[in-house]
């Protein structure tokens, strides 16, 4: 992760509310996020941001949890003018495909036509507004 974006996550991490907080920054330069009930893991490169996951647990889905903390990630994407780019896949069986596809295009994501796998799931990507 170069200077910027460090500089950037403490930033924000100095003005955060309750239901946000940083958990842990890898050694491979993903963090994970708690906004919520919702989890969300997700690296800064130079050139866009990669989201690795957002999980919300079955019993707390359906409550605007996942939309909060994907309205957090891509708010920070604007104000970085980086895009999002994020495979669109299941994590588990209670997690259907084409919701989850939904899901991110309501948040402004678009297929990229690109096949991130063996399976087919695809490369989605949202541009910074």
């Amino acid at each position: 992760m170069d200077s910027i974006a460090k500089t950037y996550i403490n930033m924000l991490l100095e003005n955060v509310d309750s239901d946000y907080h940083k958990i842990s920054t890898d050694q491979y330069g993903f963090t994970t996020e708690k906004v919520g009930k919702s989890t969300m893991e997700y690296r800064i490169n130079p050139d866009h941001i990669e989201l690795s996951s957002i999980r919300t647990p079955a019993a707390h889905r359906g409550k605007g949890y996942a939309k909060a903390a994907m309205e957090k990630l891509t708010s920070r994407a604007d104000e970085m003018k980086l895009p999002i780019r994020l495979i669109s896949s299941p994590l588990d069986k209670k997690t259907k495909d084409i919701p989850l596809r939904n899901f991110y295009k309501s948040h402004g994501f678009v297929e990229t036509g690109e096949k991130a796998n063996s399976v087919g799931d695809p490369w989605m990507e949202r541009q910074p507004k």
